[in-house]
């Protein structure tokens, strides 16, 4: 695979954005994805392994809902960092930002094994029963720690960011860190009214 923001830019422009604006929206991934490597050790080789060997560059978020287009996947996760960030200085917890961006950019990861690119070029998300049972908080989790060390509250962020949306969460109600619910509304957030 070639350059990051090139490919990038070719997935928006196949998932239906001008050229201008895949341009500016890879740009946007690129300084996320630099300030993650930049604040956190094992980060280069972690974003090295999902541009070169996953397919980060060019899954959709969902296959029917926000973000179900080429790109689609990390068009979502820097709306989130974007947001994510925001939150975190909106509600004075700033000593989190760095946190706050690596835990939205990378939320979402478990989902590039997930999607599988059908004949008629359409996005499908892989049935459970092919891959070892987890979810897809628990599988983004699962592939960073190939790579890097989170923190106990970026791990909680990452798995619960579902908030109760899912079942396995409810242990975690009334028990989440403010990084943990900052990433969940940020996330439905972005999901819901800003991708549609």
């Amino acid at each position: 695979m070639g350059d990051p923001y090139d490919t990038l830019v070719i997935s928006y422009i196949r998932g239906g954005f001008t050229e201008r604006r895949a341009r500016e929206e890879a740009g946007l991934y690129i300084n996320q994805r630099d300030l993650v490597i930049a604040g956190s050790a094992g980060m280069l080789d972690l974003f090295n392994w999902l541009e070169q060997k996953t397919q980060w560059l060019t899954s959709p978020a969902s296959s029917q809902y926000h973000a179900s287009f080429d790109g689609g996947l990390i068009y979502h996760s820097v709306l989130v960092a974007n947001m994510t960030c925001t939150l975190t200085q909106v509600l004075g917890i700033t000593d989190q930002l760095e946190s706050a961006r690596k835990v939205a950019l990378l939320h979402d990861i478990g989902k590039t094994v997930q999607y599988e690119r059908t004949p008629e070029e359409a996005w499908v998300w892989v049935d459970e029963d092919t891959l070892v049972s987890m979810t897809h908080a628990l599988r983004s989790l699962h592939m960073i720690s190939r790579y890097a060390v989170l923190s106990d509250i970026e791990w909680q962020a990452i798995y619960g960011h579902d908030g109760q949306y899912v079942k396995q969460n409810r242990s975690l109600a009334m028990k989440e860190t403010p990084l943990t619910l900052v990433l969940h509304w940020a996330d439905v957030w972005c999901a819901r009214f800003l991708e549609g």
